[in-house]
């Protein structure tokens, strides 16, 4: 509300309300009280909440095919331009080396010279080889010159606690004598540790029968109770995840060393099981070892298709293991290496037959691998620093751990899919309402498997997201003009960022660790694609939605959440799966760091925009700034051939006090970011008069969030400040100046005004030199006739140069010092000839609204 409080030479001094200005549009706020039906959110800086983890905003990223492409193999580096898209978005954490991938991923083939490297299997794209050029060092080096923290999963598939062991020593441990692979991390370059701190024992383990891995096997045990398990498959691979055991596989397929290909693969027919007819090629049992005198049979054969069955039959001859084919005879036989489930064929003659091209090699054999207790206890005696988290979220699993079996947290993969409503392009809304339904249902499943975890346990077990985003769109079809299409392209949307936004909002409020969107970077390849749901495209870098969505998080975020609510928010009503459901249309997240307040604010209505009032509590604005994330509609989407379809838009504010009002668009995102104080105001000498200056309006920083106190100021700026201060009822005609015409627009109705009040006058030669720097005497002269100080009077000063002081603000001078609107310099020095710093003029003004009002 606007008091007056006194008529000065034509102005009229009040306390400043409230408005903002964006983008040219003013939107004033009354500081009435809101009726009941007003929307209104308040930050409360004072109530801090927690720290907000650097892992919220990151992603999931993948070693293979050079990290989906932001790797140059034959440079060795990250590829520039996507170095500097990446860094753009400023993510602060990025899992490796992967989801599904990882479970296979041996660490030590991806260390030391590239040429040298052993291939990887990959289990995402069907168990094929894979070259490990963005290796172990490759991708921890990428999170170091980031910044990024860096939760690593550890390949349960096929690895083992020592070896596991071994990877937190090449981490984390210093580079010495008693370190051998931390040694080993010297050689490779990189003296120093990278100080992992947080491990993932695999990936979704039994998410889906390929992800069971040597825990498919069938258990074998003396205990009747641990036998029964083999009757219920999800008891007996939680079991075994938990605290290991032993299995048995029956005429599993073979592989080769980085290559295990089965053939049943759509689009591939590989069988590396299959001989190739060549002499002394070796094939591999895929879980080794092999339990050191247990029964192995090799067989070699083919599915025969049986017509009275219906089904194919296994018929193999089983061929005889011996210690050297090596004269061994014209027999099928083998040798075989029980440490790596080597099976190696003969060359034919007196050493051994050679399996026909094209059968099968299948093998039967008994291992036993250790669990998650071992994993736990090898890994944590190198680093007990270290927190190492289970991969299996299922209650199952968590009741297996019970609370015995130590873990230091939970992984949970909340994707969002599989809900009922169909995906319709004449209907986009009523999809993207049921996604932040699902979204909302997938948050809610995450609290309840963090309570069931720490219930089960017996102490405080925190989940962790390393995944998340929408998969529900690429198996939705619909048709378009008689064509049948899939939704994937919605993940990249503006529609699907708002669904994440939504749930990094509530992980926030959760005070999680990680939450990991996937992923950072991809591109199409066979049959799967997550292209769309990625941050960054392969081939061109171009940022998706969610990657500006990211943005505006780590750009306009702090440290420590706040406290926010809403009143009144307004309520989408919609009938999904025949039923009435209600969804909040307004989201908030607030946080701080220092005098700096955040406020993000999503808006999740599809055609409503929500106007609210903003009170941000005992907290003056000194500079603000909004940043908005929105497109034209839901399924909006960023394309090489129009990249800023969903961009970031920004926009200065001006806000004097500490509430205003805003009107958030329908389906956006809105960051605020408000300080109290400019950069360089801290510390100054008149810190505490610039900051009610600010507050008050009188004077604005720039746009790099500089105040600039000690810089001299002219005298159109000393005018404007003036304006500022005080409200003109002046007239605004034009003052007749020699150079009038030289006024710059933006202040010529102010200086009129001060001109025709009598308390600006010009030089001699009848100029008013607006671009000319002001002095100080000048200034207690304009200060002094504003007042209706008597400026005929010849009073002296006790200032040591008062004799510099020009006749003419003499008196002014005098009359403001004894009333303390001014002040000497060092020494008891006026300086009436020295130029005034913003600062000064401040100062001045401030004290010449209190001597007004007295």
């Amino acid at each position: 509300m606007t008091k007056l409080k006194k008529n000065v030479s034509g102005f009229t001094i009040l306390v400043l309300g409230t408005s903002m200005l964006i983008g040219g549009t003013i939107a004033p706020f009354s500081a009435a009280a809101a009726d009941a039906t007003t929307t209104q959110i308040t930050v409360d800086p004072s109530y801090v909440m927690h720290a907000i983890q650097p892992g919220l905003f990151g992603v999931n990223h993948r070693y293979f095919v050079d990290g989906v492409g932001m790797w140059d193999a034959k440079e060795k580096r990250v590829i520039p331009e996507f170095d500097k898209a990446v860094k753009d978005i400023g993510l602060k954490a990025v899992r490796y080396p992967g989801g599904t991938t990882a479970n296979l991923f041996w660490w030590k083939r991806s260390i030391g010279a590239t040429e040298q490297r052993m291939n990887q299997i990959n289990p995402y794209l069907g168990n094929g080889p894979e070259k490990s050029n963005f290796g172990l060092d490759e991708g921890m080096r990428f999170s170091e010159s980031n910044g990024y923290v860096t939760p690593y999963v550890y390949n349960i598939g096929n690895g083992n606690p020592q070896d596991a062991a071994d990877l937190v020593e090449y981490l984390n441990s210093p580079a010495d004598d008693a370190h051998p692979w931390a040694m080993k991390r010297a050689e490779n370059g990189h003296p120093a540790p990278y100080n992992i701190k947080d491990f993932e024992i695999g990936n979704e383990i039994n998410l889906f029968p390929t992800m069971r891995y040597w825990l498919d096997g069938k258990l074998i045990s003396n205990n009747p109770d641990l036998v029964a398990l083999n009757n219920n498959t999800n008891m007996k691979i939680a079991y075994l995840y938990v605290n290991g055991g032993t299995v048995k596989f029956t005429l599993q397929k073979t592989g080769l060393i980085d290559d295990w290909r089965d053939g049943t693969t759509a689009g591939d027919p590989m069988d590396a099981s299959k001989s190739n007819g060549s002499s002394n090629q070796v094939k591999y049992a895929k879980y080794a070892p092999i339990d050191l005198g247990s029964q192995v049979d090799v067989s070699v054969g083919n599915d025969v298709y049986n017509p009275s069955s219906g089904k194919s039959d296994w018929v193999g001859e089983t061929w005889t293991r011996v210690a050297s084919l090596s004269g061994a005879g014209a027999i099928n036989a083998y040798e075989l290496d029980y440490s790596t489930g080597a099976i190696k064929f003969g060359s034919g003659g007196n050493n051994g037959n050679i399996p026909a091209s094209g059968k099968e090699i299948r093998v039967t054999y008994q291992t036993t691998h250790a669990g998650f207790g071992e994993y736990y206890n090898k890994m944590k005696a190198v680093d007990p620093s270290i927190k190492i988290f289970s991969s299996m979220d299922q209650d199952y699993a968590i009741t297996a751990f019970g609370k015995n079996v130590p873990y230091d947290g939970l992984v949970i993969h909340p994707y969002s899919g599989g809900f009922a409503t169909p995906y319709d392009p004449n209907n986009v809304p009523k999809y993207h309402y049921a996604s932040i339904l699902d979204a909302e249902l997938k948050i809610h499943e995450t609290r309840e498997k963090g309570d069931a975890s720490s219930q089960l346990s017996g102490r405080s077990i925190k989940p962790i997201v390393t995944e998340f985003g929408p998969h529900d769109p690429e198996s939705k079809k619909y048709q378009e003009n008689g064509v049948s299409k899939t939704a994937l392209l919605y993940e990249g949307s503006l529609g699907a960022t708002l669904q994440t936004a939504n749930m990094l909002m509530h992980f926030i409020d959760m005070d999680m660790e990680y939450a990991l969107r996937h992923s950072l970077i991809d591109r199409t390849f066979e049959n799967k694609s997550a292209v769309p749901m990625a941050l960054f495209d392969t081939y061109t870098f171009l940022p998706s939605a969610s990657a500006y969505m990211y943005k505006m998080f780590t750009h306009m975020s702090g440290e420590n959440e706040v406290k926010s609510s809403i009143v009144n928010n307004p309520i989408r009503t919609v009938n999904i799966d025949n039923k009435d459901q209600n969804i909040n249309k307004l989201m908030t997240v607030a946080s701080a760091t220092g005098d700096d307040l955040y406020l993000i604010v999503l808006n999740q209505d599809a055609t409503d925009a929500v106007s609210s009032n903003v009170q941000l509590k005992d907290y003056k604005v000194g500079m603000a700034e909004a940043w908005i994330l929105n497109g034209d509609k839901l399924d909006s989407i960023n394309t090489n051939e129009k990249p800023d379809t969903v961009k970031i838009d920004t926009a200065k504010m001006n806000i004097q006090g500490d509430h205003f009002t805003y009107t958030f668009p329908a389906h956006s995102l809105t960051a605020f970011k408000f300080s109290s104080k400019w950069k360089d105001m801290k510390g100054h000498w008149a810190e505490k008069q610039l900051q009610e200056g600010v507050t008050k309006g009188i004077i604005n920083g720039y746009d790099d969030g500089s105040l600039l106190p000690d810089r001299a100021i002219t005298r159109a700026e000393f005018v404007a400040i003036m304006s500022r201060a005080l409200h003109v009822q002046g007239n605004t005609a034009n003052a007749a100046f020699a150079d009038a015409s030289q006024i710059p627009a933006w202040v010529l109705a102010d200086m009129n005004r001060a001109a025709n009040a009598g308390w600006l006058t010009g030089f001699e030669d009848n100029t008013l030199r607006p671009d000319q720097l002001i002095s100080r005497a000048e200034i207690v002269a304009i200060l002094g006739r504003a007042l209706k100080l008597d400026g005929n009077g010849t009073a002296t000063t006790s200032f040591v140069d008062d004799a510099s002081i020009p006749a003419w603000a003499k008196s002014f001078v005098a009359q403001a010092a004894a009333s303390g609107i001014v002040n000497g310099r060092e020494g008891n020095h006026f300086g009436p000839n020295e130029k005034a710093t913003r600062a000064e003029v401040v100062v001045a003004v401030l004290r010449m609204l209190a001597a007004a009002v007295k």
